[in-house]
């Protein structure tokens, strides 16, 4: 099943992954985050960081369709 959630470009975002964080898990499900900074404030208060190439970048597409296999994601939330 695909009960995570992947939100692009976090950054300080930590109300948005705290209000996904509650509505997954109920399902089992975790919130994954992603920005160029693997620091970003945002990253401390979800169930996982993920790296990826910058959106420009040619392999984005692809990496990001692995990762959704890979981690289950089956939300991607982007925020820019």
């Amino acid at each position: 099943m695909r009960n995570n959630v992947l939100i692009l470009s976090a950054a300080s975002k930590v109300r948005l992954v705290e209000r996904f964080k509650d509505a997954a898990e109920p399902f089992g499900g975790k919130v994954f985050v992603n920005d160029l900074d693997e620091n970003c404030t945002a990253s401390f208060f979800s169930d996982g960081f993920i790296q990826l190439p910058a959106t420009g970048s040619s392999a984005f597409e692809k990496e990001l369709l692995y990762v959704c296999e890979a981690y289950g994601i089956g939300l991607i939330i982007p925020t820019r």
